[in-house]
Order: C-alpha cells, then sequence, then structure tokens
C-alpha cells in the first residue's frame, strides 16, 4: 500500500476491497472542489468511505502533497481531452473545406436515393441548389438515367458488401434534361447511408469523340474516311448476305483535271471545290435515306454518327483522298438503281460554278460495282469500283462506268505488265522500227520516225498503245526514252557511214512530257547525239500538244534551249489539245503534225478539208512546215497536195519498217512514186 493512503479503521473487522478504495479516491479528487471535507490541522485530507453500523465509519487519509498531486494529474488529463476535442473540430473543418474546393463531387445518402449533404461540385454537377437538398428534394437516384437505375443498384450492393464499389460511369440527367457524364463510385457508411463520389468527364469524352472524329471523320469536308466507309460497307455487305433482296452498289467517283484547277488556281481553291463536291454529293443523294454518316455537330462541327446497323443504311458519301470520293448506295431494290445514281451525281457536279473568280464546270469520272457480283471483302469492293473509274476515264471522262471480270483481267495484266516493264530494259526486250516521213513535192523520204517496240518473252509484241501510257505513269519513260533517242542516233549515224548522209537524212525521235519536264534534258540530248557523231539539227524531236502544255513555262525554256542547240522542235498530235494556237505562238516550232484524225476525215465533208487548209495556211505564214500524219489512201494524199501539204506519212507509203529494211525501201523509189503519182 502506497505511504500516502492511509485507512483509519473504528471496527478491527471491516475488510475493504483496495481496488475498489483507489477508483474511489480518483472520483472524491474529481469532486473535492465542490464537497467541503475536514481536514486535519497538519494540511492532510480525510475522506469518509462508508459508514455503518456493523462496519462503521470507514475514513481514508490523504496527505496534502499527494493531493495536490493528483488534483495536476487531473488537470493535465482535462487538458488533453480538450486539446483533443479542438483537433478533431479543426480536423473536420479542413476536411469540409477540402471537399467543398474539390472539383469532384462528394455526397452522403440513404439508400433510397435521398441526399443527406454534398459539396457544391456534386450539386453543381447534377443540377440542384443547396437550398433544394436541404429541403430533401435531391435524389441521386431522381438525377440518374432510367436505363442506368440497375448498374447503379449493383454498385451500391458491390459498396455494401466490400465497403467501397469499383469506378464505374454513368450519365446523370439535370432537372432541364442536360445530361453530364461522370465517373461514380459508392462507399458504405453504415446502416442504410451511402457516400458517392462523382467526377464530371464531359471534357475527357468531348477529346474522345474528336479523336474519334479525327480517326473516322475527313476533317476537310465533313464526310466519313475510308476507315468509316469500309466499316459501313461491311455492314451493307452482311446485310445483303442474311437479306438477299437488300441489295447494294458502291460507286467510285475521281474528279477530271482537279490537278491542273489544284495547281492553276492554288490550294485554297482546290479545298474549296472539294467541300463544294462534298455538298454537291449530298444534295444529290435522297433526302429520304438521310445522307451517310455526315450530320452536322455542334457550332457547325462534323457529328461522329453511331456504327450500329440501324443508323448506317441508306446513302453514304465518303472522302478516300485527294480528289477521290465513293458512295455507298446500300438497300437498294435494283443494282440498276446504281446507274441512275451515278448519271444524277454527274448532272449535278456539272452545274458551272464560280471558284476564285473563274467559271469552273466539274466533271468526274465513276466507277460501279453491285452486289450481283457477290464480293466477299470490302477492300475488293473498292478496288474493282476504282478499276471500273479508269475504265471511265479511258472511255473519255465524264461518264459512269459499270465494272465487270474482264476489267479485272486487264488489270491484271497491267500489273503484270509493270513488273516485267522494269526488267524489259536491261534484258534488251525493246527494239526500234522506222517509218519514213515523205515530201509530197519529192516523193523522197526526208527523215523516218522511230518508234519503240516492246517484245515481251511470253506474250510476244506488246502494242505501244498499251506499254508507252504504263511507262508514262511507273516513271520508266523517262530511261526508256533515253535509251530510244540513243538507239536512233546510232543507227542513223550507221546509215550514214553505210549508205551515206543522202540515204536517211534524219530521224524524228518523240518525247515524253516527264522528259521534257528534265531541265537537263537538252545537255542530255546533246551529249548523245555528240557521242554518236549526229549534226542535231539532223534530229527532229517530237512533243505532244498536251506535253508542252504540261508546265507551260518550263516546256517553253527546254525547247528554246533544245532548238538554241540546233535540234528540230516538232509538234505531234496537232489538233487534239486545248491550246494549239497559243502553243503555235509560245513555242519554238519548226514542224507541226497534223493528227491522223484529220486525215481520216477529209472525204467525210468538206469541214475538216477546210480545217486542213487553214492549218495549212497558217503554219505557212509562220514558217513552219507541216506533215500529215495517218495518210492509207491515194485520194487522201492527193487532198493533202491540192491543199499545199508539204509533208506525209502513214502506211500508203510504209508501215514502220526494220532499220535494215528502210534504206532498201528508200532508194528504190517506190516512195518517189506513190507521192508523185
Amino acid at each position: 500500500m502506497p505511504a500516502w493512503f492511509n485507512v483509519i479503521w473504528r471496527r478491527q473487522t471491516a475488510v475493504v476491497s483496495m481496488g475498489a478504495l483507489a477508483a474511489l479516491t480518483v472520483v472524491l479528487i474529481a469532486y473535492r472542489s465542490r464537497i467541503d471535507f475536514p481536514s486535519l490541522s497538519d494540511g492532510n485530507w480525510i475522506f469518509p468511505v462508508a459508514a455503518s453500523a456493523t462496519a462503521g465509519l470507514v475514513l481514508i487519509h490523504f496527505r496534502a502533497r499527494d493531493v495536490r498531486r493528483l488534483a495536476a494529474s487531473q488537470r493535465q488529463l482535462a487538458d488533453a481531452q480538450r486539446l483533443a476535442e479542438q483537433a478533431l473540430r479543426q480536423s473536420e473543418q479542413r476536411l469540409r473545406r477540402i471537399l467543398e474546393a474539390s472539383p469532384m463531387g462528394a455526397a452522403v445518402g440513404r439508400a433510397d436515393g435521398r441526399v443527406l449533404d454534398a459539396n457544391d461540385s456534386f450539386l453543381k454537377l447534377i443540377g440542384y441548389t443547396r437550398e433544394q437538398m436541404l429541403a430533401g428534394r435531391v435524389s441521386w437516384h431522381r438525377a440518374t438515367r432510367p436505363e442506368q437505375m440497375l448498374s447503379a443498384f449493383d454498385a451500391m450492393e458491390q459498396a455494401e458488401r466490400r465497403g467501397a464499389c469499383d469506378l464505374f460511369e454513368k450519365e446523370y440527367v439535370r432537372p432541364d434534361g442536360t445530361l453530364v457524364p461522370a465517373l461514380v463510385a459508392y462507399a458504405h457508411l453504415g446502416g442504410d447511408e451511402f457516400a458517392a463520389f462523382a467526377l464530371d468527364i464531359s471534357e475527357r469524352k468531348r477529346v474522345e469523340r474528336e479523336l474519334y472524329a479525327a480517326a473516322r471523320i475527313d476533317r476537310l469536308t465533313g464526310l466519313p474516311n475510308r476507315a468509316l466507309f469500309t466499316d459501313r460497307l461491311q455492314q451493307a455487305m452482311l446485310r445483303h448476305r442474311r437479306l438477299p433482296e437488300l441489295k447494294y452498289a458502291v460507286l467510285f467517283l475521281d474528279v477530271d483535271r482537279f490537278k491542273t484547277i489544284n495547281d492553276s488556281l492554288g490550294h485554297q481553291a482546290g479545298d474549296e471545290l472539294l467541300c463544294e463536291i462534298s455538298r454537291r454529293l449530298r444534295e444529290a443523294l435522297r433526302a429520304v435515306d438521310s445522307v451517310a454518316a455526315y450530320v452536322p455537330g455542334p457550332k457547325g462541327q462534323p457529328a461522329v454518327q453511331p456504327t450500329d446497323e440501324s443508323d448506317s443504311t441508306g446513302p453514304t458519301a465518303a472522302r478516300l483522298g485527294g480528289d477521290e470520293f465513293v458512295i455507298l448506295l446500300d438497300g437498294l431494290k435494283s443494282a440498276d438503281d446504281a446507274t441512275v445514281v451515278a448519271n444524277r451525281l454527274l448532272k449535278a457536279l456539272s452545274v458551272p460554278l464560280d471558284l476564285a473568280g473563274h467559271d469552273i464546270v466539274i466533271t468526274a469520272s465513276i466507277g460501279v460495282v453491285t452486289s450481283e457480283l457477290g464480293h466477299q471483302r470490302a477492300d475488293d469492293v473498292v478496288r474493282d469500283a476504282d478499276t471500273a473509274m479508269y475504265e471511265a476515264k479511258l472511255a473519255g471522262k465524264g461518264r459512269a462506268v459499270v465494272f465487270s471480270h474482264s476489267m479485272r483481267d486487264r488489270v491484271r495484266r497491267k500489273l503484270e505488265l509493270e513488273h516485267d516493264l522494269r526488267k524489259a530494259l536491261d534484258a534488251g526486250q525493246f527494239f526500234l522500227v522506222y517509218q519514213p516521213i515523205v515530201s509530197l513535192e519529192t516523193g523522197r523520204a526526208v527523215s523516218a520516225e522511230a518508234l519503240v517496240r516492246w517484245n515481251h518473252p511470253t506474250h510476244g509484241l506488246i502494242s505501244p498503245a498499251e506499254f508507252i501510257p504504263l511507262a508514262e505513269e511507273t516513271g520508266l519513260i523517262v530511261p526508256l526514252g533515253e535509251w530510244v533517242f540513243r538507239e536512233a542516233c546510232r543507227q542513223l549515224s550507221a546509215w550514214w557511214r553505210d549508205h551515206g548522209r543522202g540515204s536517211v537524212p534524219g530521224v524524228s525521235v518523240n518525247v515524253s512530257r516527264k522528259q521534257l519536264a528534265l531541265p537537263e534534258l537538252p545537255r542530255t540530248l546533246y551529249r548523245i547525239a555528240r557521242e554518236a557523231g549526229i549534226d542535231p539539227a539532223a534530229i527532229h524531236l517530237e512533243v505532244t500538244e498536251s506535253a508542252a502544255m504540261a508546265d507551260a513555262k518550263l516546256g517553253e525554256g527546254v525547247l528554246r534551249e533544245l532548238k538554241a542547240i540546233g535540234f528540230k522542235v516538232a509538234v505531234d498530235d496537232f489538233g487534239t489539245g486545248h491550246s494549239s494556237l497559243a502553243c503555235l505562238h509560245q513555242f519554238p516550232i519548226d514542224v507541226l503534225k497534223i493528227d491522223r484524225m484529220f486525215v481520216t476525215n477529209l472525204q467525210r465533208g468538206s469541214d475538216f478539208a477546210s480545217l486542213v487548209n487553214a492549218i495549212v495556211m497558217l503554219t505557212r505564214n509562220l514558217r513552219i512546215q507541216v506533215i500529215a500524219e495517218g495518210v492509207e489512201h491515194a485520194d487522201q494524199l492527193s487532198m493533202l497536195q491540192a491543199l499545199g501539204c508539204q509533208m506525209a506519212q502513214g502506211y500508203y507509203f510504209a508501215k514502220p519498217l526494220p532499220s535494215e529494211q528502210v534504206v532498201e525501201r528508200v532508194t528504190r523509189g517506190w516512195a518517189a512514186d506513190r507521192a508523185c503519182a
């Protein structure tokens, strides 16, 4: 027993629990300031503990210093409790300030949805005021879309089992009907109370929509791009397999002469033209079909349309890139309807428009593929529609052509020839033939045109009409053209060496558009001619009107440099280009070759004869020589001589000949006899 604790006994038989006395001592000290107990003369304290008839009075005696020590300890405990309560209040205030300042909404509510308390972010998110909440008029169930209620209840049940639920997305409905997407989580607080945490993700959803649109919508025109169009086409193909009576068709549209417009008027004008074409395509398709995947979004921005089947039927106009567009016609009753729509689109595009101060008439070439061909892959449908479009261009542009399997065979052959063409030059598969050019005044050959031929190891002789455009398209025309010029110079040098310069006075060599675009062309040709020992004046370089006018400024400069070196410049196929008279004035021309179309039609009416006469008279005044191409009959020759034409070439004189036959046939005198007959 501590020294300071003494029990004064009135009866020695009393038994007192020490633990009870200690506890009672603390209680008595706590009440000491309010209860007046007697104290001894030495300052110590006496506390009555119990009194009874059997035990007598039990008194507890404390020394004064021990009482003071216990009182100080009690005060320290009270101060500590007060500080703890103050810290708790401050913590609660800080937490309240954090919740109020947080952009994340936080609320406490019951399982029935009633919101008991919430921060401003949560109230702003669901569109209610604090007064409405305090009045008990706010419910997070009422602010939830009906179709999302089940998922919300599942989240609350999960929170009740685990303490908190996984994050999930939902949309709150504000009183004005506005939908607000949010990232939400629930926590169970006990009983029927839950805490809800919600973050407004409207901005994130907006960015997602923009990224999705960037991946699926053409930014310039607002039309679907290749990815979205392919998705729509695949859906149409699936529907057709389930319901064969629901037919579809794809129209592949390419704007004719777009590059010319874009290069001459500028890229901004080109963009404006593409936007105008897109607008006309949408308007030309039936309004009842709700055009494709283009519906203006907020502030005029294109909105991405859903890709489920219910929203993707009807026409879909899309831009693949550049000036290429595709149109999906879905749900057709007849495949023939595709041609009707294609012609309607051509008519809509042909209406003149003002572009950068110029009146422009748009024409287009359209390839059509229908579901009747039974394609299995969307890419194959677009590929074949593209093939049909090129057939439309070859047929004269400004028209629609329906795809057939024979076109696919031609494309396959084209790819095969392109592959073989790259190896043909190194393999020595090309050779030259020569067609004499005859003077209609003397009847003698004045030159021979060098014409390239391709002896394919598998297919035999390939027509120049087939491989020359392919060489132009692939760029192989540049090395091929240089080989032709080198070989023609070599052969002319051999003729001069073996038969004299009078045997074949000169050669004509065709120069392609891509060669004419090379600034170094004059130096290259001059070097080759000098290496062969040929005077440049003996060589006529033939360029077509379209090749010269492709880049008129560059073409004029190259031609003038060639003429300054000594080469003769001839314009081939005159009369078929879009600026014939301008070409006569602009370029340094020595010889003009009248296209075979005029010669063929000389006897069909006086109009063509008048045109040829006008050309001859014009060139005579400009001191330009004239060659008529494609002479095949004696009456054509007679009319050309009567009109004053100076030279001619054609099958009437000779077909293209191998090099070893040229001199023999020319010197034999048959050409002179026929020309002067």
